[in-house]
């Protein structure tokens, strides 16, 4: 039997069936697989293909995928991208290409190339498809971008049982970019905001120029336990909390402005349990300028913001009412996050509510740097919604303060990552 199933006239039979196109790929997306030759070519959702800012206005944006997979779960990744705006007139195109070589381990290295529209905060904050709907609905245009041609040389690795690294090295050319359309469908009276991320940083850090770039990342899981199968790795984490060391080291081309070595350390732990209270998570974070501080706004320090009432993720480390980039750093900050999830602790106090799959949940977040000061926010919710048979997500309502005084306040709906994509 086991012949059979490897045979390439098995093989290819079930790839005719899998491989025709389907209505729901029009929503899903496509994939062309050869199991045979161990291949598949991914295509993305027809639907995301049509995208909006306010720097490209109307864009074309397909990034499709090429695997090839062996016979112990080694693999190839070909990505390209190719990018044109019909309001800027420029068309970009890049290429991702990654060999994952130990899949026990975790290694893999790649190397990317070319000219993309990036976002000043590397960790790719705000969603291209996110900020298409907020600006072609409400005419709010969150996503600040930036013009980079470069090569980006990367690598990563669990070099022992629990200590993970993943470093990279990068040169680029780095341009700013203005905005080139108004349109909207709503809100036509409103009008956009510049492509500035944040107003009071003096023009210069957004001229053009060419920097080298170097970080290096160390994940630490004290306490970790795995069990090692053919080709895989199963981790489980301690009873400890994970820590984080990293920093990153960029030395412009202008030897007019001095190189920069800025660090940080994060401490987070997923889940203390506190018996029939609940459980609760933490994440703390420092990081500063350690030598020099960076002159350009994309090598700034940049804590998580938000803007969205359904945020773009549900990172341990995001601000759910904080703008994006209002707490963008050349010099430090410190963080702290705390989230507790109460179970059936308080709803199963309450009679019409304690049949119900609802729980309660209460979150804190709180961030200083030497410029803002203070900003602290707290929200209280029901999380475990269930609409008819699928898990939903939570509902919170937050409030926040600057400077000790009120700030803002919204609900916040997070959504199940099965129902955003």
């Amino acid at each position: 039997m086991f012949q059979i199933w490897n045979s390439k006239t098995y093989q290819d039979s079930m790839d005719r069936i899998s491989n025709k196109f389907k209505i729901q790929n029009i929503l899903l997306g496509y994939s062309y697989s050869n199991r045979y030759k161990n291949y598949s070519i991914n295509y993305p959702v027809p639907l995301s293909l049509v995208r909006f800012n306010v720097v490209e206005g109307w864009n074309i944006y397909f990034q499709p995928d090429f695997t090839k997979t062996d016979s112990t779960s080694k693999y190839w990744i070909v990505r390209p991208l190719i990018n044109y705006g019909f309001s800027d007139k420029k068309w970009k195109t890049s290429a991702l290409i990654s060999r994952r070589y130990s899949p026990e381990m975790l290694g893999e290295f790649s190397v990317e190339f070319g000219r993309k529209y990036d976002q000043y905060d590397e960790n790719l904050p705000i969603l291209l498809k996110s900020n298409t709907w907020s600006s072609l609905f409400y005419k709010l245009n969150y996503i600040r971008l930036y013009d980079k041609r470069f090569v980006k040389l990367s690598y990563q690795m669990e070099i022992v049982n629990s200590l993970f690294v993943k470093t990279y090295a990068e040169i680029a050319e780095r341009l700013p970019l203005e905005k080139k359309s108004d349109f909207s469908f709503f809100y036509t009276h409103r009008i956009y905001d510049e492509n500035i991320p944040n107003y009071v940083v003096p023009d210069e850090i957004y001229t053009r120029h060419k920097t080298t770039t170097f970080s290096l990342e160390l994940r630490w899981t004290p306490g970790q336990t795995y069990s090692s199968y053919p080709n895989l790795r199963i981790r489980n984490v301690g009873k400890y909390p994970v820590f984080r060391l990293y920093q990153k080291t960029g030395i412009p081309f202008d030897k007019n402005i001095k190189a920069y070595y800025t660090a940080g350390l994060s401490i987070e732990k997923s889940r203390v349990n506190l018996a029939r209270y609940g459980y609760f998570s933490y994440y703390a974070e420092v990081a500063g300028s350690i030598i020099n501080r960076p002159y350009y706004f994309q090598d700034y320090l940049h804590p998580l913001g938000n803007e969205w009432v359904i945020p773009d993720g549900n990172r341990p480390d995001m601000f759910y009412l904080l703008p994006y980039y209002s707490y963008s750093t050349d010099r430090y900050f410190s963080a702290f996050h705390f989230k507790h999830h109460f179970n059936g602790f308080i709803m199963d106090k309450i009679p019409l509510l304690k049949r119900t799959s609802l729980k309660t949940v209460f979150s804190a977040n709180y961030i200083y740097n030497p410029k803002e000061k203070h900003y602290f926010e707290t929200g209280i919710g029901i999380e475990n919604i269930i609409i008819g048979q699928i898990p939903a997500g939570s509902i919170e309502y937050f409030w926040s303060w600057s400077s000790y005084l009120p700030n803002d306040r919204g609900f916040i709906i997070k959504l199940l990552q099965v129902i955003t994509n």
